[in-house]
């Protein structure tokens, strides 16, 4: 009787260099999925990891590698308009991932533009899976074009590539990039956790979390939980990468940096406040939302973005339409009065969302498609 080898996995992140930074989270949560379906999973990851991280992927059962020494996050965002820096940037990944050992499947959990262009330079992976998240000029005006010719360059490869986008919103961008070629609908690899109960007759716990970058709001927080402060509410302000802004000190106020266990941190939270640009999530996904939703807690965020869709529809919400101060902590005012109805809905979805969402539902989707195709 011949025995089934466990499939062999290759998830290819260069961003994850250290705790916190873009998509870490997200990918130790996909590899341990791989990794519970019976899979060898591999992460390869930025030169900078620490022997932290190595002991943090080797608890859910991946081996994690310093495969790279560049990523799309990497320089900043004046250098990012120099074509030179982008030619660069294209030339080193894809010559790491020449050097890469070739796996059954390479999984690219978001897709960036030098690794579409990578991918089709030098595809790596008997069968290569990319998601989409929409992250399509996050880093300037070169980026739409350096991902179309890298998506056109990827044609070539055929049904090698399966192109997954983690929400049906976000398939009508990419057409312009990947033309007819058909785009799946992927799981989204976001957990969340169980909500915690609040004591009778406490202030509500807002949280502002994640990386507090520009176009998340960092310059208004300050004037935020001053606000929050005010109406007494309890505040927690956490950024996972980045220094905190200056805010004094309060009772009520609690700053936390990395936290390993961020889904328990959004659960800890009655409502989480997602102060961003709009105009930049008009197409982006939002891990933040996304654990909101699925552990059943309402969120306040901007009504114009690709976020404010998914969680309208599948979470709940209190929104405003101006990201200034004052209109936010409106929208927020407006979700502490209807707060008991609130919190109703967003549990009750939650439940429903994680029976057909989460990293786990993500992993076996993809190793299912790669026994059909690679059974071939």
């Amino acid at each position: 009787m011949m025995v089934e080898q466990p499939m062999d996995i290759a998830v290819m992140e260069p961003a994850v260099g250290r705790q916190g930074r873009p998509h870490f989270d997200e990918v130790v949560e996909i590899a341990g999925a791989f990794a519970k379906a019976g899979a060898r999973v591999t992460v390869h990851a930025h030169r900078s990891i620490d022997d932290a991280m190595v002991a943090r992927f080797s608890q859910v059962g991946a081996d994690l590698r310093p495969s790279f020494t560049e990523h799309d996050f990497a320089p900043d965002r004046t250098a990012m308009l120099d074509i030179e820096v982008w030619r660069k940037l294209i030339q080193t990944t894809t010559a790491e991932v020449a050097e890469l050992p070739e796996p059954d499947v390479a999984f690219w959990p978001a897709l960036m533009p030098t690794q579409a262009q990578a991918i089709a330079r030098a595809p790596k992976g008997r069968l290569i899976f990319a998601g989409l998240d929409g992250q399509l000029n996050v880093r300037g005006p070169f980026s739409p074009e350096i991902f179309g010719d890298g998506a056109q360059r990827m044609a070539a490869l055929g049904e090698r590539v399966v192109l997954g986008a983690y929400d049906h919103r976000l398939v009508e961008p990419y057409r312009p990039f990947f033309g007819d070629r058909e785009i799946i609908e992927f799981p989204i690899p976001y957990s969340g956790a169980k909500k915690a109960v609040r004591e009778t007759g406490s202030p509500l716990r807002i949280g502002i979390l994640g990386a507090l970058r520009p176009e998340r709001g960092r310059s208004l927080v300050p004037g935020l939980v001053e606000g929050l402060l005010q109406r007494n509410l309890k505040v927690v302000v956490q950024s996972s990468y980045m220094d905190l802004p200056e805010i004094p000190d309060h009772p009520n106020l609690e700053r936390l940096d990395y936290v390993d266990a961020f889904p328990g941190l959004v659960a800890s939270c009655d409502l989480v406040l997602w102060p961003s640009t709009a105009r930049l999530y008009s197409y982006r996904a939002s891990g933040i939302a996304w654990v909101a939703i699925a552990s059943g807690v309402p969120v306040v965020m901007p009504s114009t973005c690709l976020p404010a869709q998914i969680t309208a529809e599948y979470g709940a919400a209190s929104f405003f339409h101006f990201l200034q101060t004052q209109f936010v902590l409106r929208a927020v005012d407006s979700a502490v009065e209807n707060y008991a109805e609130l919190s109703e809905l967003a549990l009750s979805r939650a439940e429903q969302w994680n029976s057909w969402q989460g990293p786990d539902l993500l992993a076996g989707k993809i190793i299912e498609i790669a026994r059909a195709r690679l059974a071939c």
